[in-house]
């Protein structure tokens, strides 16, 4: 092969890695498409049980609520943050799948909400659970809160979360 014929094979070959690099992006962020800021959540996270009890962590949550009636179909991703020097770190992933129901509104409080999900969420195996959370009321612009705990054979842990600033009376 001569020298400009390797050159055309390298070019080519560039070529094609970038289209398939980037059909790979494409897909992926197609099957998972970011959360808006009002569904996704920081959390800490806290083991009460099994063999990881005493184990703490953060993660990242992002809800993907169906657009609909007062009970929604729901997925939860859960995306674990990295834990540093930490000896007793929880590490959380995975993807659920469940309900959101709207609860009876109060005046200027924001919308309350109730969760339950079941799914597979690393290191706990197949796990189930509920929790809820409270949207931003009569304020400028605030943060939702969120609580979730989940139950299977790895243990039990127990997540509170936090969105980042919202508009007033916003909710999933």
């Amino acid at each position: 092969m001569t020298d400009r014929q390797m050159r055309r094979f390298l070019a080519s070959a560039a070529v094609v890695a970038a289209i398939t690099a980037s059909a790979g992006v494409l897909s992926a962020s197609a099957a998972n498409p970011r959360a808006p800021a009002k569904d996704r959540f920081t959390a800490t996270a806290a083991a009460t049980g099994g063999r990881l009890g005493g184990y703490r962590g953060a993660a990242t949550l992002s809800l993907y609520p169906r657009h609909g009636a007062a009970t929604r179909r729901l997925k939860i991703t859960v995306i674990g943050g990295i834990c540093r020097a930490a000896k007793r770190c929880l590490r959380l992933s995975g993807t659920l799948s469940g309900t959101i129901k709207e609860q009876p509104a109060k005046p200027d409080r924001g919308q309350t909400f109730v969760i339950g999900a079941a799914g597979t969420l690393a290191p706990l195996g197949r796990v189930s659970g509920s929790g809820g959370g409270q949207g931003t009321g009569f304020v400028h612009a605030g943060h939702e809160s969120l609580w979730l705990s989940f139950a299977g054979q790895g243990g039990r842990v127990s997540m509170t979360g936090e969105s980042g600033r919202v508009p007033a009376y916003t909710a999933p």
